[in-house]
């Protein structure tokens, strides 16, 4: 060895060897670092067992060696060998770059083999350096060293992918310059740059972009790095990241507790840090919802730079720009990005995005009008893609897009269901000047997979961005083709479908990943409900002629359904004479809603009813009719017909009341003020089905299965008291955030009445803008009594009911031990 270490000291004077081989090193990274660093982190021990390494004493003479030799023992290599690689990690900056390590930190990771690809990638540089020099040992390590050091390193596999192509919230993402893992152990999220379309040596760091210097070495920097150095937020003791998922750097993560964090770099104060607080207008803790399946985050975003980081921090496939309406018009996005969570049934769709607030209280129904149990999402670009089993049983893919904004919902934009003006070749309307038309493309079925005998899929899928406009989309099944495992892709307009290789997709074993069959017994359930009515008032009906309208339902209904998913509103006239009014809803803008983890409650008879806003079409072909008590129905409704979001609907499973806007806000003509007919109509339907608390109770994993054990029994009873602490801070916090959503509602109520009144004596984009939210917003509202929105009075007593059946159950249960 002594011999070694002196051919090293003489080799740098030869002239054949480039003297900046060894330069800017781990010894001045370390030494740079010392200058800023306290008393307790100044690497002395690193930088003396560097000089070291490269001096002609043997390092087993230092103190630093001495200090850290029981460590570097465990290493599984020879004496001789373990040397070599510490040289190679500290002359290459592969423990100093991104992140200067300690010592044993750098024993840690080499036994866990987060430096094996980093170490093998020099070393086959070292070997092509080699044969380039003819034989010439350049970085004095022989061919028979080289290939004896990558053996033995093969011996430590990485314990990361060599890349990621499916999207997965449980372990792995990516983005067009990023990998992204969770290590599940500890919950760290660690990065590597994407070589397909990134700049490869790109790293997060501290909260910023930071990019590497043109003939600088790379160090670590291509392989996996904690991200950001810290692998996600600090959290509290007990508490770590087990899901997680990113879109355009975009990074929101989930903990153990079901509460999400975000890391959003789009704004210009920096550095980027983690929040745990989210939402607007008032950031809160946001949570997952109960008895959910899996969730995906999407991000849909215009170029913005005067007020957004996105063209440094993005590469340009992940910034979506715009979107295409229904007659084709591009029109930007403003910031959408957007969490989805399919709810445990397989049948709605949750989401929540940065400008709402920290709840997930709005939702979507899957394909099918909710009849469709999806197994699976993921979400980009407003785009969701599901898997699952259609009403007869079937595997089926389908893709929709769908968001707050672009679905008619988001106040201070304007939606229409008239057509509008012709698209503009290459121009993209601009938020406010946009007239919007509705409704969007619903879900739309993919072709299926062709799957020869000994080929399958699995419910594995991603979705990923490739560029601007709606169709900018690549879709992704995981599965198998002629017993080689992959994954079969295509873009989302394409008819299709192309397999490709992949052996190496996740750190896991390739496993099938079947349909869940669960919940086979809900086919026969149609998610639709249907009401029988009546008209509470309507003011511009003659009293004389009320006997014309015989009776009215409204059928095929939920407050889930999107915008092109209308219901109908039926009408029976004396004569038996049918009129049909398609009634299109979307979400209410509303500050308030249930939280924490109970957005089940939302229309359940346990909870509160669903705020809603109503727009009714009267059909083509109904105006053909001669029949004249038909004829004065259509008079009474023509004042309403497309009129966006004339009505204010609250609905429930048990209850539907439609209220017209008497002071409406005409979109569709100019902003004009309008007095409508003031209209209420009430609907209702006997629910046979169990409310959400007595569904919760009654869980199976609440129950005993073998009275014979008695371990099993004391398990069931933990569970049980565990689930009567639940119960208990439920109907605490129902109280609370009752109190809470009454006070602000009626605050805000107040506030927005002013403001509209304000507002009206202008007539500026910008105003009408603001005197649109106002009245579409809240003011609409002003006449329900919140008492009802806010009550909670049905949370309460189902509450009671279930402490009491537990508190039973748990006294049954005792009396077995």
């Amino acid at each position: 060895m002594n011999i070694r270490f002196n051919y090293l000291f003489l080799l740098s004077f030869f002239a054949f060897i480039p003297l900046n081989i060894w330069s800017t090193t781990c010894q001045e990274i370390y030494q740079a670092q010392a200058v800023f660093a306290n008393a307790s982190w100044n690497y002395k021990d690193e930088l003396q067992f560097i000089n070291a390494l490269n001096q002609q004493d043997h390092p087993t003479n230092s103190s630093a060696y001495k200090k850290y030799a029981y460590l570097i023992k465990k290493l599984p290599f020879s004496p001789k060998q373990t040397f070599d690689i510490l040289r190679i990690g500290f002359n290459e900056q592969i423990f100093c770059n991104p992140w200067p390590l300690r010592m044993p930190q750098i024993i840690k990771r080499l036994l866990s083999g987060e430096f094996s690809n980093s170490l093998l990638r020099e070393i086959n540089r070292y070997q092509q350096e080699n044969e380039s020099y003819s034989g010439q040992a350049s970085f004095i390590f022989s061919d028979y060293e080289l290939r004896s050091l990558k053996k033995n390193l093969e011996h430590i596999p990485s314990p990361f992918p060599q890349e990621v192509n499916i999207r997965d919230t449980y372990q792995q993402d990516f983005t067009s310059n990023f990998f992204y893992f969770l290590r599940k152990k500890d919950g760290k999220i660690f990065i590597k740059p994407n070589p397909k379309k990134g700049n490869k040596a790109d790293i997060i760091k501290f909260g910023e972009l930071e990019h590497h210097q043109e003939n600088n070495k790379l160090g670590n920097r291509t392989e996996w790095n904690l991200f950001n150095n810290n692998g996600g937020p600090q959290l509290d003791k007990g508490k770590k990241i087990v899901q997680f998922s990113v879109a355009s750097e975009i990074v929101f993560a989930l903990d153990n507790t079901g509460q999400f964090h975000i890391f959003k770099p789009t704004e210009f104060k920096t550095p980027t840090k983690w929040s745990s607080f989210v939402g607007a207008p008032i950031p809160e803790k946001l949570y997952i919802p109960r008895g959910h399946k899996t969730w995906s985050l999407s991000s849909s975003l215009k170029i913005k730079p005067e007020q957004r980081r996105s063209i440094e921090f993005m590469h340009p496939d992940d910034i979506v720009h715009y979107y295409e309406d229904a007659d084709n018009k591009k029109i930007e996005f403003g910031f959408t990005t957007t969490a989805y969570v399919l709810s445990k049934d397989g049948r709605k769709i949750y989401y929540w995005d940065t400008g709402l607030p920290a709840n997930f209280g709005r939702a979507f129904t899957t394909p099918h009008r909710g009849n469709f149990i999806a197994q699976n999402l993921s979400a980009q670009g407003s785009t969701i893609m599901v898997i699952g089993l259609n009403p007869e049983g079937k595997y089926e893919i389908y893709t929709r897009m769908f968001d707050y904004e672009i679905n008619g919902a988001c106040p201070g934009e304007q939606h229409t269901y008239q057509k509008t003006q012709a698209p503009i070749p290459d121009r993209v309307l601009g938020l406010i000047e946009a007239k919007r038309r509705l409704p969007l493309p619903g879900w739309k079925k993919m072709p299926d997979i062709l799957l020869g005998s000994e080929d399958f899929i699995t419910t594995k899928i991603s979705i990923e961005l490739t560029g601007q406009g709606n169709s900018a989309r690549m879709l992704k099944v995981r599965g198998s083709q002629n017993g080689v495992p992959g994954y079969y892709q295509k873009m989302l307009d394409a008819t299709q479908w192309e397999f490709i290789e992949a052996t190496q997709i996740s750190d896991k074993t390739f496993d099938v990943y079947g349909f869940d069959l669960s919940h086979q017994a809900l086919y026969g359930i149609d998610n639709d409900m249907n009401y029988q009515g009546k008209i509470l008032s309507f003011s511009s009906l003659s009293p004389h002629k009320k006997h014309y309208i015989s009776s009215i339902e409204l059928k095929k209904f939920h407050y889930f359904l999107g915008a092109d998913e209308p219901s109908t509103i039926e009408i029976t006239t004396q004569n038996k004479r049918k009129l049909y009014l398609r009634l299109h809803t979307n979400d209410a803008w509303t500050l308030t809603t249930q939280k924490k983890r109970r957005e089940a409650l939302i229309g359940n008879k346990d909870g509160e009813p669903k705020p809603l806003f109503g727009t009714i079409i009267i059909p083509q072909d109904a105006w053909l009719s001669f029949d004249p008590q038909i004829k004065y129905l259509l008079h009474l409704f023509e004042p309403f017909h497309m009129k966006m979001n004339a009505f204010a609907v609250l609905a429930s499973d048990e209850k539907v009341v439609l209220r017209s806007a008497t002071d409406f806000i005409d979109m569709d003509d100019d902003y004009k003020s309008k007095n409508l007919a003031e209209v209420t109509m009430e609907f209702t339907r006997e629910d046979t089905q169990p409310g959400y608390y007595t569904l919760f109770i009654s869980q199976p994993k609440f129950f005993i299965k073998n009275t014979e054990d008695k371990n099993h029994i004391s398990s069931i009873i933990e569970k049980n008291q565990q689930l009567l602490r639940i119960l208990k801070n439920d109907k605490r916090e129902l109280r609370n955030e009752s109190l809470k959503n009454g006070i602000v509602a009626t605050g805000v109520n107040l506030t927005f009445q002013a403001g509209k009144r304000a507002l009206f004596f202008s007539n500026n984009d910008l105003v009408n803008s603001l005197r649109k939210f106002v009245a579409h917003a809240v003011s609409q509202y002003q006449n329900i009594n919140f008492s009802e929105f806010f009550s909670e009075h049905n949370a309460k007593q189902a509450i009671e009911d279930a402490v009491r059946h537990v508190q039973t159950r748990i006294k049954k249960y005792s009396e077995l031990l």
